[in-house]
């Protein structure tokens, strides 16, 4: 029913509104004299009816109208906002990766500077190397006698860089049986 209230245009609502008024009006002046009295008034009736049925339509339909238009000035504002937001927050975004690039940089500068310093002599201790391979072959009578005095700490050169060993399955002893 609303597709046939949308498709008329208001001056017709108004219309019918006045001639439903106008045929109530005239079934009461004249009707003791009219033949047609009582299909008047129901003509007049049904008129008068989809007329202010209509006009409240047409009154509900301009109230959501006007709501619309409040919401799109608000959207409009709020993209507005969000743009401006959205562009600061890009800029705040690019600083923060400018300023971890940069410590990333300053670490990875450091580590390098350091680590040269230190492959080129890492000394080692031969007691930390003898008692490193006593206990991973599992033979204390490696060990020798503990005698630091006469026996001092002597590094131990290991090479600039050291490959790290290689570990398959042939490689692995399987454990021994008693």
């Amino acid at each position: 029913m609303n597709w046939i209230i949308n498709f008329l245009p208001d001056f017709v609502t108004h219309f019918l509104v006045l001639a439903g008024i106008l045929g109530m009006l005239f079934s009461f002046i004249v009707g003791p004299l009219f033949l047609y009295k009582l299909p008047l008034q129901m003509v007049a009736v049904l008129l008068l009816s989809f007329g202010l049925y209509s006009e409240g339509t047409i009154a509900n339909q301009a109230v959501w109208e006007a709501k619309v238009k409040t919401l799109e000035v608000k959207l409009e504002a709020a993209e507005q906002a969000s743009k401006k937001v959205n562009t600061v927050i890009v800029i705040e975004y690019r600083d923060k990766i400018k300023i971890v690039k940069q410590k990333s940089k300053t670490i990875t500068e450091y580590i390098d500077r350091e680590v040269v310093r230190f492959d080129k002599t890492c000394p080692i201790p031969s007691v930390v190397v003898k008692s490193h391979n006593a206990a991973a072959k599992n033979d204390p009578s490696l060990l020798g006698t503990p005698d630091s005095e006469s026996n001092p700490v002597q590094p131990v050169q290991t090479p600039a860089v050291a490959k790290p060993a290689v570990v398959t399955p042939s490689t692995i002893m399987a454990p021994k049986k008693k």
